[in-house]
């Protein structure tokens, strides 16, 4: 068997002893079933070597995402998402005051008119102790190029039911920005037909209303999966609330020949 080389002999070693309990004989590296490692099979182990550093690298590079809880009873029970890593550290500050302020200010205008509420003498106790704010939220995409989340709220107020909303944003990792759904395409593309065709597919599909639905623009609300691209609309926007938040699927395959190539998995 030919001697592994100086530069290769670290790895060579490495993966030897990690992989194959190696044992040195005679100052020839062999493994334990005495089979000789040939220059074909160093080179398949030096392969499977970068393949594991790069998933390590590639794992590691996706943003790690904790919470902050806020609780107040049952009137208040929130969790925003904060990030840990993943991100240049002024964007890190950015992003989390931004999820923080988007509960915060949504609950200052529930404590208002759940203070009016309060104080009304026309309102049952029932109804007035029956006030609720819920914050919560769900990461859809993760990885080396995206992060891409919702925020959900939901609130009761009284009446006959409370009612919820999304938030989602997209942040395109290597750069620090936040993604418009337009971003999404090539320059000159017509997404919002392509986009626009699905929702009038899916709503005649499903027996939506669609009230006002005349196009997709360029900030219409979207998040990112690892499937393709979830486009959204709030209760009331296209339908009646008893469908809730109406989600619209387009799968990548589905765009790959309008995407841009940083977008598409």
């Amino acid at each position: 068997m030919r001697r592994v080389e100086r530069e290769n002999d670290a790895i060579y070693r490495i993966l030897l002893l990690r992989k194959n309990k190696a044992v040195k004989v005679s100052g020839v590296f062999k493994m334990k079933n005495s089979v000789s490692l040939g220059k074909k099979q160093l080179w398949i182990c030096m392969l499977t070597l970068l393949f594991s550093l790069y998933c390590v690298n590639f794992v590691s590079a996706a943003v790690s995402v904790t919470s902050i809880q806020m609780e107040q009873g049952k009137l208040l029970v929130a969790t925003i998402p904060q990030f840990e890593s993943g991100m240049d550290a002024g964007f890190l500050g950015k992003y989390n005051e931004t999820y923080r302020q988007i509960v915060l200010t949504a609950f200052s205008k529930f404590e208002k008119a759940g203070f009016e509420i309060r104080t009304s003498s026309q309102l049952p106790e029932h109804m007035k102790n029956a006030l609720t704010f819920h914050a919560g939220y769900e990461v859809f995409r993760n990885d080396l190029q995206f992060v891409s989340l919702a925020q959900k709220i939901y609130q009761y107020t009284g009446g006959a039911h409370g009612i919820s909303w999304l938030t989602a944003s997209t942040i395109n990792l290597q750069t620090g920005r936040t993604y418009k759904l337009s971003d999404l395409f090539a320059e000159g593309a017509d997404y919002s037909e392509r986009l626009g065709e699905v929702v009038r597919r899916e709503g005649a599909k499903r027996k939506l209303p669609l009230w006002g639905f005349k196009e997709v623009r360029p900030d219409s609300a979207f998040y990112l999966t690892d499937e393709g691209v979830m486009l959204f609309f709030q209760p009331y926007e296209i339908a009646p609330y008893s469908e809730g938040i109406v989600r619209i699927f387009i799968s990548y395959r589905d765009l790959a020949d309008i995407l841009q190539p940083e977008v598409g998995r």
